[in-house]
């Protein structure tokens, strides 16, 4: 019956199935830039992987110097501090390694005030 239906249905011209062509090629096309163009497209993914790849650049760094920073700290705490990295941290702390400093030579505590004034040590 359905074959009967369309043998009835008269044929498309060549330009009517050329337009029917153009017309799907059209709509086609315009989806394919709508998926490129739109704000969660390709072109978006693109962006958010370069970005996630220079955040990751930056993690790194960052994770390096918080390592670093906590094996400096790791010197600094506890009983046993590494003397040479405490005279650094107090060079630069205090600004005693900068060359244009003036260092002036003091007496020793004790011919300043006499050994009797001194604090007792515990």
């Amino acid at each position: 019956m359905l074959t009967r239906f369309l043998d009835k249905l008269p044929r498309p011209r060549f330009s009517h199935r050329l337009f029917a062509g153009v017309a799907a090629l059209t709509v086609a096309l315009y989806f394919a830039s709508d998926v490129i163009n739109v704000p969660r497209g390709y072109m978006d993914l693109l962006q958010s992987r370069k970005a996630v790849a220079k955040a990751k650049r930056e993690l790194a760094m960052l994770q390096a110097e918080r390592d670093a920073l906590a094996h400096k700290v790791g010197l600094l705490s506890g009983s046993a501090i590494d003397p040479d990295l405490l005279e650094e941290e107090a060079r630069r702390v205090l600004s005693f390694a900068h060359p244009d400093d003036v260092i002036v030579l003091m007496p020793p505590i004790q011919s300043i005030i006499g050994k009797d004034d001194l604090p007792a040590r515990r």
